[in-house]
This record gives structure tokens, sequence and C-alpha cells, in this order.
């Protein structure tokens, strides 16, 4: 019963979970930045209309780690160059 959360604890480091949350903070920082500039064009501070554009239009950037944009991320053929490059950087 109290085998798994020390499992977690040996098996991921804090240095994991500072570069994971890099990630989502930066994902948030650039969604964040894009519902302002909407709000900001359209002079209106309701945006949940345009959201799924504002999404798409995130997934269709690339990012400039990794050199490809969300939606080709999850293309199986990109795999293992991601996985590769994770590894090779962190």
């Amino acid at each position: 019963m109290y085998a798994w959360p020390f499992f977690v604890l040996f098996y991921f480091n804090l240095y994991t979970f500072s570069t994971q949350g890099s990630f989502v903070e930066r994902a948030q920082y650039s969604l964040q930045s894009l519902i302002e500039k909407s709000i900001y064009e359209s002079d209106s501070k309701y945006f949940l209309p345009s959201l799924p554009k504002l999404v798409q239009t995130y997934n269709a950037r690339v990012n400039r780690t990794t050199g490809l944009s969300p939606n080709e991320m999850e293309d199986p053929a990109n795999h293992d160059r991601m996985i590769d490059q994770f590894e090779r950087d962190y």
C-alpha cells in the first residue's frame, strides 16, 4: 500500500518535475498571450467563442525547442526523434 509513493519519489527527481513544469508554464504563457491579443483586437472581453481558433493557432505554431508544432508531434513518425532530442537535451 505504501510502495507506490516511495517508488514515485525514487523514480522521478525534482529536476524532472521542474522541467515538466516549465513546459506547461510556457504553453500557458503562449495561450494567455494569444487570448490577450484576441481581446485587444476584438475590443471585447469575451474570448470564449474564439478559444477553439486560438487553440488551433497554438497547435499549428512551430515550437522553437522541438522544431515541430504540437500537431506535428502527434505524428508517430516524429516520436523517436522527439524522444532522442529530449534525452540529449535534458
